[in-house]
């Protein structure tokens, strides 16, 4: 069989609940781009031309099915204040941190004006003017309650969630009103998918029953208030909130190798879609092309064909080797040729 769908039709096809001619591939990233493109790591970092160049060199050597906006996920809390360093081995890190106080005095930033908003928003218009409709534009910002303990620091944060609710309620809703004013920023310069990762939501960090009081509130209203869909991303054992999750109005739930996608599928059923989840250093950085190939042709058959994105089950290392990305896209077109 052929395919008789672009990446950008299959993507979106997945998100609406349509049929797919194939599982797409859309691994994460945007580290890995940025190394694996060869262009200089400060410029990828910070121009907006650059960036889009990057992301659409690696995806014409790939093959996968999107390309991205980002090169990380720390712009948001940068757009607040917060100070971020990029080293050469260690990719970018909060280098320094907010005082609560300053963060729920500073102004909602404006993403047409702070910090890198707006050379992500340059790469986003780039990328849809470029793709040309064949491939989709996916941007990416972390989530309401990961972004407010990037801002204060996550042991900061998460004290203040124990012994002040109220003033940490306060602090994720201005969190989300930032998210909200770059979604649609970001729709509006041409994205056509967000993934919203929350990884300090996981269960692993946090109950389930302070993410379901804290995290989800704020997390649904993002996403319902957004004119695009969400891709939602929690790391972790996250059989414990599946259900929450599925009720959070995303699209798609991104999942970690932790989670077993067979009994995943059971949890939410068919009514979304899921997406993972190929370890991402075990087998995606240190594993051979067979071994990714296999991981990906069973993680198609464990959650089922339709209704789902072959990914990792988090973003790809630095270091991971193009022809292990290679793998996974070749995981899914042979499903394909086997339908």
């Amino acid at each position: 069989m052929i395919e008789t769908q672009s990446s950008r039709e299959r993507v979106l096809a997945v998100l609406r609940g349509d049929e797919a001619d194939r599982p797409p591939v859309t691994p994460t990233g945007g580290w890995w781009v940025a190394q694996t493109s060869g262009l200089p790591l400060h410029d990828v970092f910070a121009k907006g031309e650059v960036l889009s160049a990057a992301h659409l060199g690696v995806q014409r050597l790939a093959g996968y099915d999107a390309v991205y906006t980002y090169f990380d996920a720390l712009a948001i809390p940068e757009a607040f204040g917060c100070r971020i360093e990029l080293k050469e081995f260690g990719g970018p890190s909060v280098a320094e941190e907010l005082l609560l106080e300053d963060t729920l005095n500073h102004p909602i930033p404006d993403p047409r004006r702070d910090g890198r908003l707006p050379e992500i928003l340059k790469a986003a218009s780039i990328l849809a003017e470029r793709a040309r409709g064949s491939l989709p534009v996916l941007a990416l910002f972390e989530g309401p309650f990961t972004t407010s303990s990037r801002l204060l620091g996550a042991t900061t944060f998460l004290l203040l969630m124990m012994d002040d609710p109220e003033l940490t309620r306060r602090l994720i809703a201005r969190v989300a009103d930032a998210l909200i004013a770059f979604g649609t920023a970001l729709a509006a310069a041409g994205a056509d998918a967000i993934i919203m990762p929350d990884p300090v939501t996981s269960t692993d960090l946090v109950s389930p029953e302070q993410s379901a009081e804290f995290a989800f509130p704020e997390i649904r209203r993002v996403i319902e208030a957004l004119p695009l869909p969400v891709i939602l991303h929690i790391c972790g054992k996250t059989v414990p909130i599946l259900g929450t999750m599925a009720g959070s109005g995303a699209r798609l739930l991104s999942l970690d190798q932790a989670v077993d996608l067979r009994e995943a599928r059971e949890a939410v059923g068919w009514k979304i879609a899921l997406g993972g989840n190929v370890d991402p250093v075990r087998l995606m950085e240190k594993g051979t092309p067979e071994e990714v190939m296999a991981a990906g042709r069973a993680a198609i058959a464990a959650a089922g064909p339709q209704r789902f994105n072959l990914m990792a089950g988090c973003a790809l290392p630095p270091t991971t080797p193009l022809e292990n990305v290679r793998a996974l896209v070749a995981a899914a077109r042979s499903f394909l040729a086997a339908a």
